[in-house]
């Protein structure tokens, strides 16, 4: 039976890194030097898989015998009048404060787009996927205490689910790991289209 190919991560995160690793797959990280463009006008869907998309094309350059993975998430607060905010990541703690305190009782959209190639190959797959969370209501208290943690700035929308934010999480509605930055229900699925299986 032919070896599969490496898997390259483009990426130094460590939740996607720990993902990777709960599926038992064998991997390299390589941190990508895309620089994101935001001003990509798109559906968030589509901004996320041009995002990843490019992370993805940056590394395959130097990996062209590998499976290189790339990917984006992106955080959106729906608000009653149809319009999303996008939620990066806080800078200070003022802006941690607006941000938690705008989410409090609110759902939020976290799109995460995810892109797979082997140039080599000449493969390349793209896709994506979104998870809704509702945040309970949360108290003056608690979004301080939560602050304090040094959490909400670390990632985009001021919230780690796996780690202390899962407690401002009412509900999750869909594929938890997309919160966290890679669908593992279908990037398994595409996975096994490059031959590479899990576990």
């Amino acid at each position: 039976m032919k070896n599969p190919p490496r898997l390259i991560l483009a990426s130094i995160s460590p939740a996607r890194k720990k993902l990777l690793n709960n599926l038992g797959l064998k991997f390299k990280t390589v941190g990508s030097n895309y620089k994101e463009d935001m001003n990509i006008h798109e559906h968030p869907a589509k901004t996320a898989e041009a995002l990843s998309y490019g992370k993805a094309a940056a590394i395959a350059e130097a990996y062209p015998d590998c499976v290189v993975l790339g990917a984006d998430t992106l955080g959106f607060l729906q608000l009653k009048n149809g319009l999303k905010i996008k939620l990066g990541k806080p800078k200070d703690h003022e802006e941690a404060y607006n941000m938690l305190k705008n989410m409090s009782g609110q759902r939020l959209e976290f799109y995460t787009g995810f892109t797979l190639i082997h140039k080599n190959a000449q493969k390349v797959l793209t896709d994506f996927d979104l998870a809704f969370v509702k945040i309970k209501k949360l108290s003056e208290q608690e979004i301080q205490n939560y602050i304090g943690t040094g959490e909400p700035f670390q990632a985009a929308g001021a919230l780690i689910s796996e780690q202390k934010g899962a407690v401002l999480i009412e509900k999750i509605t869909g594929d938890p790991t997309t919160l966290i930055g890679l669908p593992l229900h279908k990037l398994h699925k595409a996975l096994k289209k490059f031959g590479i299986q899990a576990f």
